[in-house]
Order: C-alpha cells, then sequence, then structure tokens
C-alpha cells in the first residue's frame, strides 16, 4: 500500500512538471511481447528476479550494511542501492527509483524481522506479480 502511494507521489511530481510519466524497459518489452513472450517475462519477474535479487540484496547486502553501518543505517543503505540499481543505466528515470527503496526497506525490514529470506522472496514475488497483474490487465502502475 504504502509503496503504491509513494508511486502516485511520483506520478503526480512528473505531472506537476509537465512530464510524461517514464516506464521502465522491462515493461515496455512485456507490454510489447506476445503471450509467450509475456508468460516467460512474468515468470521471470515473478520467480526468478525475486529469488536472484534477495539472495544479494537481503542475503548479502543487507548484512554487510548492517555490520557496518548498524541496523537503522544499514537497512537504509541496501534499501537505497535496491532502488537506484533498478535505474542505474536510465538516469531520467531516479525519481521512479524512490517507489523501489521503500519497497526494499520493506524487503530488507522482514529478512531482518524473521530472520529469513524466505518472507523477503515470498513478499518480492508477490510484489512482483501484482506489478506485472496490473500490466497485463492494461492498468499501467504509477
Amino acid at each position: 500500500g504504502l509503496v503504491q502511494i509513494v508511486q502516485v507521489g511520483v506520478a503526480a511530481g512528473y505531472e506537476a512538471a509537465g512530464r510524461e510519466l517514464p516506464t521502465q524497459p522491462i515493461v515496455e518489452l512485456l507490454l510489447a511481447a506476445g503471450w509467450e513472450g509475456r508468460v516467460v517475462m512474468a515468470l521471470v519477474s515473478v520467480v526468478f528476479a525475486p529469488f536472484a535479487e534477495e539472495v544479494f540484496f537481503r542475503g548479502v547486502l543487507l548484512p554487510a550494511c548492517v555490520r557496518e553501518l548498524g541496523v537503522g543505517p544499514g537497512l537504509a543503505a541496501q534499501a537505497a542501492v535496491f532502488g537506484l540499481i533498478h535505474f542505474v543505466a536510465r538516469p531520467d528515470l531516479l525519481p521512479m527509483a524512490v517507489p523501489l527503496a521503500l519497497a526494499g526497506w520493506g524487503f530488507g525490514w522482514l529478512r531482518l524481522r524473521t530472520g529469513s529470506l524466505h518472507a523477503a522472496v515470498a513478499a518480492h514475488a508477490v510484489f512482483n506479480g501484482v506489478q506485472v497483474g496490473l500490466l497485463l490487465a492494461g492498468v499501467t502502475p504509477a
């Protein structure tokens, strides 16, 4: 819910600036793909990406950041890196890193709270699944 609120805020900021809200390249590929491509991209987005990203961000980076910076700053640092890494090749999309950083903070909090990656992977998969579902239903999330 909070991530969607932030997404709406980012969209409003683009609108106030008189700029069209950009989309991630993966979103453009998904929308342009045929049904076979959409199935493959949905699987990658909902199964493979959450697993791989959680292993790196919450399995490797988060413990290192917490060890070096402490719990609060470490959690924030890994979340910021998570948000930014999705847009590193597209600086024009950097404002869109904010909602993803917030999601990364939530996934990191789950990892710390449960002591396991399972909850973070599941939450990440659900988050991505909702986003893909909305896109495939013709609703472009902000």
